[in-house]
């Protein structure tokens, strides 16, 4: 599985403090720069970018976030990773 150690290094299960700034940054390889588009699951909006920032994340942040990667010229050639966010309940005791 040589070269997808950073596409598999990113939890699939984001756990967040409340107020924390949150930037996703979504890549991939392909013959041509492919087109990146940010999903919340149970939301209508498409965000076009490669990165989704969330900023001061609240409980209506938590959720289901998908990035797809589609190649520009060959549609059927397309990569998805969900990331689900979680808020941390109270505070963290001083842990990182």
């Amino acid at each position: 599985m040589e070269g997808y150690t950073s596409y598999l290094g990113v939890p699939q299960d984001l756990k967040v403090r409340l107020g924390d700034d949150v930037e996703l940054k979504c890549s991939a390889s392909s013959s041509e720069e492919p087109s990146y588009y940010w999903q919340k699951e149970g939301n209508d909006w498409i965000l076009p970018s490669s990165t989704l920032t969330l900023k001061k994340v609240s409980t209506m942040d938590e959720g289901k976030y998908t990035c797809m990667a589609e190649h520009p010229s060959v549609k059927s050639l397309t990569k998805k990773r969900t990331i689900s966010i979680t808020l941390l309940p109270g505070k963290l005791n001083g842990r990182c």
